[in-house]
C-alpha cells in the first residue's frame, strides 16, 4: 500500500508543471498556460499568462496572454483583478479587433462588483453604465453591443432604484428640495416604466408638501394619462380628486 501511495505521488509530480519563472521560453510558457486554460483550470493558468505578459511583452503570444489573463480572472469571479487586466488591455491595444468584447467584459466586471443593496454606494454601477453606453455608441451593430443591452438595463434600473431610495429618505426627513431633484431626474424615457411612475407620483406628493398644488396636479395627471393599471394610477386619481375638492 505504501508503495502504491508513493507511486501516486511520483505520478502527480511528473504531471505537474514547473513554476512560471522556471520556464525560459515564451512559447513553452504559453503552451503550459493555454493547456491549463483549455482544461478550465483558470486559477492555475493565470500566473503563467501573467508571467508571459510581464517577461515577454514583445512575444507573439503576449496579446493573447493579456486577454486570457483577464478571462481567467473573470471566469473564477475575481472581478476586481479581471477589471484591472481588461482596462490594461484596452489602454495598450485600443484598435485591436477584440476591443468591443473587452468593453463588454469590463462593463460586466464593474456591474458584478456593485452592491446588491441600493442603499450602498453604486459607483461601480455608474461606471458599468458608462462602459455599456460607450460600447453601444462606438459599435452599435456589434454582437457585443446587443449582448450588453440586458446589463445596461439592469444598471439603469439599479441606479433608478438608488435615486428613489434617496428621494424617499429626503421626503421622510422633510427635505423636499433634494427629494425633488432626484425625482425630476427620473422623469425620462431611460427610467424603467414602473420606477418612473413611482417617481412621478412621489413628485406630486412633494409638490403638495411644498404647497404647489397646481404642479402636483400636473404630475398626478401625467400618471393617470399614461393609463397603466397599477397602484399609482389609483392613488394618483385619488389625489386629483382631493385637489379638486
Amino acid at each position: 500500500m505504501k508503495q502504491l501511495s508513493l507511486l501516486f505521488v511520483l505520478l502527480l509530480m511528473a504531471c505537474s508543471n514547473p513554476s512560471p519563472e522556471k520556464i525560459l521560453e515564451d512559447k513553452k510558457l504559453f503552451e503550459v498556460a493555454d493547456q491549463l486554460y483549455i482544461k478550465e483550470r483558470y486559477s492555475e493558468a493565470a500566473p503563467y499568462f501573467e508571467s508571459l505578459k510581464n517577461r515577454f511583452p514583445d512575444s507573439p503570444y503576449a496579446i493573447e496572454s493579456e486577454l486570457k489573463l483577464a478571462e481567467s480572472h473573470f471566469l473564477v469571479k475575481e472581478y476586481e483583478s479581471a477589471q484591472i487586466e481588461y482596462e490594461s488591455f484596452r489602454s495598450l491595444h485600443p484598435t485591436h479587433e477584440k476591443i468591443p468584447y473587452v468593453f463588454l467584459q469590463l462593463g460586466k466586471c464593474q456591474f458584478f462588483q456593485s452592491p446588491r443593496s441600493v442603499q450602498k454606494d453604486q459607483a461601480q454601477t455608474e461606471l458599468a453604465l458608462q462602459t455599456f453606453n460607450q460600447l453601444q455608441n462606438r459599435w452599435p451593430t456589434s454582437q457585443e453591443a446587443i449582448d450588453s443591452k440586458e446589463f445596461k438595463n439592469r444598471a439603469e434600473e439599479k441606479l433608478a432604484k438608488k435615486q428613489l431610495y434617496l428621494a424617499g429618505f429626503y421626503m421622510r426627513q422633510k427635505k423636499y428640495f433634494p427629494a425633488l431633484k432626484r425625482l425630476e431626474a427620473l422623469n425620462n424615457d431611460q427610467t424603467p416604466v414602473p420606477l418612473r411612475r413611482e417617481a412621478l407620483y412621489n413628485l406630486g406628493l412633494v409638490h403638495l408638501k411644498m404647497k404647489n398644488p397646481d404642479v402636483a396636479k400636473m404630475a398626478f395627471q401625467k400618471v393617470v394619462d399614461e393609463n397603466v393599471d397599477d397602484d399609482f394610477q389609483k392613488k394618483a386619481k385619488h389625489r386629483l380628486y382631493e385637489i379638486k375638492n
